[in-house]
């Protein structure tokens, strides 16, 4: 699988309209090439519509730049959400596979050794609606991982995993991003962790960044400590 280097984004005034009047930004932050970022903030604060707005999933104003990436075309971003939206009458290979040709061509090799990494090797030809909850969601991240993601948002993919699980799905993540060296985002009501792992927080609140640095210096701060009590 060939692999591009990762890509970083600047946001400047980006705002997003969200349902009930609700408004995201304006957000101003940059995310460097290849750095891990923790998102965070409480239920309604507008950190999936981020998200969707940094795949173009939802309009919105301001400017979103894109580094280390040159030429007219966006860069590759994939976004796992919490469910997934998988094909429900096709089996996992052919989710795998669909997913794949949209982004290169079909690599079965590179399938088989991706789930067997995962720990469900069997999951190939299974339906979705015969897969439990932590191997849809190991799905979910071999169809984006398949795709040779620039860019990888993860929207509370570890919610409803036991903590064993959840721990064991994020230190495999950690362990390929290492490896290939993308840009991660990652929404979760689950910083503890993460925080050991991180490049860069941010803390969203009611549609504001209220947050935004280094993991060092996160530390003490009033965001954080308002968001962990909450």
């Amino acid at each position: 699988m060939r692999l591009a280097p990762p890509v970083g984004l600047r946001l400047q005034q980006l705002q997003v309209s969200g349902r009930n009047g609700f408004q995201l930004g304006p957000i101003n932050t940059t995310i460097e090439p290849g750095h891990f970022v923790g998102l965070f903030g409480t239920a309604q604060s507008g950190k999936s519509l981020l998200l969707s707005s940094l795949c173009d999933l939802v309009p919105h104003r301001g400017e979103k730049k894109f580094l280390g990436h040159e030429g007219p075309s966006q860069p590759n971003i994939q976004l796992i959400f919490q469910e997934g939206g998988l094909l429900e009458e096709c089996t996992v290979q052919a989710n795998l596979s669909l997913a794949q040709e949209a982004f290169g061509g079909r690599a079965p090799k590179a399938q088989k050794e991706l789930l067997e990494r995962l720990g469900i090797p069997e999951a190939a030809s299974l339906l979705p609606r015969n897969l439990s909850g932590g191997m849809r969601k190991r799905v979910l991240l071999a169809r984006a991982l398949l795709c040779a993601p620039q860019i990888l948002l993860v929207d509370h993919v570890t919610a409803g995993l036991d903590p064993r699980n959840a721990a064991n799905l994020l230190e495999l993540v950690f362990e390929l991003k290492r490896e290939r060296n993308f840009t991660l985002v990652w929404v979760t009501h689950e910083p503890e962790l993460m925080m050991t792992h991180l490049d860069q927080l941010l803390i969203l609140e009611s549609g504001q960044v209220v947050f935004d640095g280094e993991r060092e210096t996160a530390n003490g701060a009033d965001a954080l400590n308002r968001y962990l009590r909450s």
